[in-house]
């Protein structure tokens, strides 16, 4: 699963437009309480107070703080990635599922949470509609290797050997991270495997075999 990077609100107001207003001692400016109980800054303290709690080890009260940032800020898809995250690292595939759909409902630039679909969806042996929202992703970011490791594992495990091998190679090509070295080998190894059961040659170039696209319906996670 990819970390999210959520996008901070405005910093508060300074200490001096705060008390120049000609306020009663101890007053604050309107705008000022506003912003401190808007439904977004109610919905991140929950959810601060989620992470506190899975800290904690207290995953089922975790959880309670995550949905309850979501009922307060129904507008903000962080309260729900955090619940798809939970669900994900808790092997609940299908709330997970979910959950990070509703996140990209709530925010459709949350193009991550077609990924954690995807990966929840090949974790649950869902492989075809694993392919599918894997395509949604690489729609969106087809630079990202991740997506297709992924999508290649759900091509063979659902017997298409030639669209995994496709995609193993790549993932190969694509990944750079030295820290993935490991992948980049094993995927190879994977592609020149399936290629031996096909009775194939090896090819000269590696050509992916796009999935099929579908309905959008709201694990990585990323910036929006």
């Amino acid at each position: 699963m990819k970390r999210s990077i959520h996008i901070l609100l405005p910093a508060c107001l300074g200490l001096g437009m705060v008390l120049g207003d000609g306020l009663p001692a101890g007053a604050a400016p309107a705008v000022e309480l506003a912003q401190a109980t808007s439904p977004r800054q109610q919905a991140k303290t929950l959810k601060k107070e989620g992470d506190d709690l899975l800290r904690a080890g207290k995953r089922k009260e975790a959880e309670a703080k995550y949905r309850q940032a979501a009922e307060v800020d129904k507008t903000w898809y962080g309260a729900w990635e955090a619940v798809g995250n939970l669900m994900f690292s808790s092997r609940r595939y299908d709330d997970a599922i979910e959950a990070f759909s509703r996140a990209v409902a709530v925010e459709p630039r949350y193009y991550t949470g077609l990924y954690n679909i995807a990966f929840a969806h090949r974790k649950a042996r869902n492989y075809d509609k694993a392919v599918e929202y894997y395509g949604k992703y690489i729609q969106k970011k087809p630079d990202d290797p991740d997506a297709y490791y992924g999508l290649a594992a759900a091509y063979e495990a659902t017997g298409k050997k030639k669209e995994a091998v496709d995609n193993y190679l790549l993932y190969a090509d694509k990944e750079k991270r030295p820290s993935e070295r490991k992948y980049v080998i094993k995927a190879r190894n994977k592609a020149e495997q399936l290629r031996k059961e096909m009775g194939a040659p090896p090819p000269k170039t590696a050509a992916v075999t796009p999935p099929k696209t579908a309905a959008v319906t709201p694990p990585k996670t990323a910036a929006v």
